[in-house]
């Protein structure tokens, strides 16, 4: 599986449960750690340093955080002791218990949505310059003329093959 499966699998199944955010933090956070690594079979991640990784969150969030995690499906670990971090390996969650998962509450929202009608009037005023202004950064340095210049211009032989 790859990175934007993991992703991919782990938004469908947020579409129609819930994750605090703190472990929704934690899965991305254990992706990169794979990813920086090589995708290896397992890892080894002390507490102390996933905590710094959430925002300095407690241990008591990061544990409860990875036990929704493993609930869920998408991880599964093993605790470690003083000494031996806790160890955590990725699992490719079946895409079609999230497929049902999801639609019931997509065809209950749309259902829900059916019986209001949305009313939207737009009123758009335009004003327009003469002469135009120049754009943004343009120089301003344009000539301008009056009627009476104008009118003496337009008496000049122009060439044709101009």
């Amino acid at each position: 599986m790859s990175y934007i499966d993991y992703l991919n699998r782990f938004h469908q199944f947020l579409e129609g449960n819930a994750l605090p955010p703190i472990a929704q933090l934690l899965y991305f956070r254990l992706l990169q750690v794979f990813n920086r690594m090589g995708w290896p079979p397992s890892v080894r991640i002390d507490n102390h340093r996933l905590m710094c990784m959430l925002g300095n969150c407690s241990e008591r969030a990061l544990i409860q955080a990875r036990l929704k995690l493993a609930r869920a499906g998408f991880i599964q670990f093993r605790s470690g002791h003083r000494g031996v971090p806790s160890q955590y390996t990725l699992r490719q969650v079946d895409l079609f218990s999230i497929t049902d998962s999801t639609t019931d509450s997509i065809t209950g929202s749309i259902t829900d949505s059916t019986t209001v009608s949305h009313n939207k009037t737009e009123t758009k005023k335009k004003t327009k310059t003469f002469p135009p202004k120049p754009p943004k950064g343009a120089s301003s340095c344009e000539k301008t003329y009056d009627i009476e210049e104008l009118e003496a211009l337009s008496c000049l032989d122009i060439p044709e093959n101009l």
